[in-house]
């Protein structure tokens, strides 16, 4: 079976909005897609709310005033939600979830409201925001793993028993964790009835470099993510892996970032030996230049360049390599 594609736009991307106004521009990627996910602060900030300026244009009344839900409702393709659960923040509801935990819950009432329906919440990163220590140079909540999971686990919790039509699964770093601390993970949420419904990766290529891990390791880490997802006597969950492009800083084109995802499906099917359930073709790459989350731009996706046309290159990839 080939995998489902996915497709989340930068936060900041500046034609984002677009995909709703014009949408006969990416008709042909489009067809290849089976959700798209919007990251929580394109549903919850207002042009005036702090930290909006990372969002440009594309703000909750934005959103609104192109019915961007409920055209996807109409096209047939689901809406997935990337939001924190576990969170560093200024007040105590963030590394104890229940700041998170409000925001889903609005996420999904806002959604609803504008004739539109949550299909999928994706966790974002838990167990680096959980574990990371509260000093350095990604400041966490500095947590215990058993803590991580008692405050992921409510989160779930509270938020599948109103809403169990929505899938909620977990996004988690490799090789900042490795597998083993994945599957601690995931099975305290499971033995808490809170089992994720799905497990996405973000693989930091350059982390993979930086520490000098071979080839035969980490395809025996990724293939024993994929086989715990998928064996009958596992989690029988789906098991994606972002495409995201790590480009070099100074050579921040929409060529080179395409490039890098281009190579990264290729590197991806070397280390796996078959593909994954899906591949989400994400970005959330911030432009030295310019700090903002911008790269790259969406349309057309006749334009090989652009993030649209990416998801057809990554199909005709994945249709083109023996599985």
């Amino acid at each position: 079976m080939p995998p489902e594609l996915w497709f989340g736009p930068n936060l900041g991307s500046v034609d984002l909005l677009d995909l709703f106004r014009y949408p006969e521009r990416w008709a042909t990627a489009r067809g290849h897609l089976r959700a798209m996910q919007l990251y929580a602060q394109h549903i919850l900030l207002a042009p005036d709310s702090p930290g909006a300026k990372q969002n440009g244009l594309n703000t909750w009344p934005s959103f609104r005033d192109v019915n961007a839900v409920g055209l996807l409702k109409e096209w047939g393709r689901d809406l997935s939600v990337e939001i924190g659960a576990v969170k560093r923040s200024t007040s105590e509801g963030g590394c104890n979830a229940k700041d998170n935990e409000q925001n889903a819950a609005e996420v999904i009432r806002r959604v609803a409201d504008a004739r539109g329906s949550v299909k999928y919440i994706a966790i974002d990163e838990a167990l680096v925001a959980g574990l990371n220590p509260v000093a350095g140079p990604e400041p966490g909540c500095g947590l215990t793993l058993a803590q991580t999971v008692e405050n992921t686990a409510r989160f779930i919790r509270n938020l599948r028993t109103p809403h169990p039509e929505i899938d909620i699964g977990v996004i988690e770093a490799y090789p900042h964790n490795p597998p083993a601390k994945i599957i601690q993970f995931m099975e305290g949420l499971q033995g808490a009835n809170a089992s994720p419904q799905f497990l996405h990766l973000d693989v930091d290529r350059n982390d993979i470099h930086n520490r000098g891990m071979d080839d035969q390791q980490v395809s025996r880490d990724l293939r024993s993510l994929q086989y715990q997802c998928s064996t009958p006597n596992g989690w029988k969950i789906p098991f994606g892996v972002i495409m995201y492009g790590q480009v070099v800083h100074g050579a921040q084109t929409e060529a080179a970032y395409g490039d890098s995802v281009l190579r990264w499906v290729n590197q991806l099917h070397h280390w796996l030996g078959t593909w994954p359930d899906r591949l989400i073709v994400q970005s959330w790459e911030v432009v030295t230049a310019t700090g903002l989350n911008t790269l790259p731009y969406n349309l057309t996706d006749s334009d090989p360049h652009s993030h649209t046309g990416l998801i057809s290159a990554v199909q005709q990839q994945v249709a083109t390599t023996r599985a």
